[in-house]
């Protein structure tokens, strides 16, 4: 996790960045593959049910992205918060400079779509929606989601809204794919700009 590196980073400044990208995404990665090796026979029949080899509705993607951004817009507005822990936003001190980049990138850009979708969507909405069904498993598995984020106030708002988002779209479409591209994006849009605007020259 990004808290865990910055404080590693602090304790042991000579550790080479490339470290600090391995156990990051050994730290991504491991807790889904577990559970998918607890949950699953075999892998492929896990990537069969999530819906990984469905196609991907780009349309649906670009669709709930606008949606996002326009909701983002109302949020800041009537929320008005001041917290600076808002979703991804700003850069710690493992995402500046070029290695900051590829670690980013690898990180929140790659992993943490994957990883996320395949934990709170893939397994958790799914296992909430056939007892609850669709609603209340979006709904909850949304806060978790959120929760588990360790944002506040607007932070917070938001990810629950792009976490239900994602489930609604995993609900809709049955493409674990679909809403890891939509991930993918969101994170992106976010990441990038803030790097671009670090690094731009004053």
């Amino acid at each position: 996790f990004t808290v865990g590196l910055d404080f590693s980073i602090n304790l042991t400044p000579d550790f080479h960045p490339a470290m600090w990208i391995f156990f990051d995404s050994a730290a991504r990665l491991l807790p889904p593959l577990i559970a998918i090796a607890l949950l699953f026979k075999r892998p492929t029949h896990a990537m069969r049910v999530f819906g990984m080899f469905r196609p991907i509705a780009i349309r649906g993607v670009l669709g709930m992205f606008s949606l996002l951004t326009l909701t983002d817009q109302v949020l800041r507005w009537a929320i008005k918060s001041l917290d600076k822990n808002e979703p991804g936003g700003g850069l710690n001190p493992g995402e500046m400079g070029s290695w900051g980049l590829v670690f980013m990138i690898i990180s929140a850009c790659v992993l943490a779509p994957i990883t996320e979708e395949i934990t709170y969507r893939g397994i958790l909405f799914r296992s909430i929606n056939n007892k609850l069904g669709a609603f209340l498993a979006a709904l909850i598995s949304s806060l978790i989601f959120a929760l588990l984020h360790f944002y506040d106030g607007y932070g917070f708002a938001t990810v629950a809204v792009f976490g239900f988002s994602c489930a609604a779209l995993y609900s809709a479409t049955g493409s674990l794919a679909t809403v890891i591209l939509l991930h993918v994006i969101y994170n992106m849009a976010i990441k990038f700009p803030n790097w671009i605007i670090y690094h731009a020259p004053l």
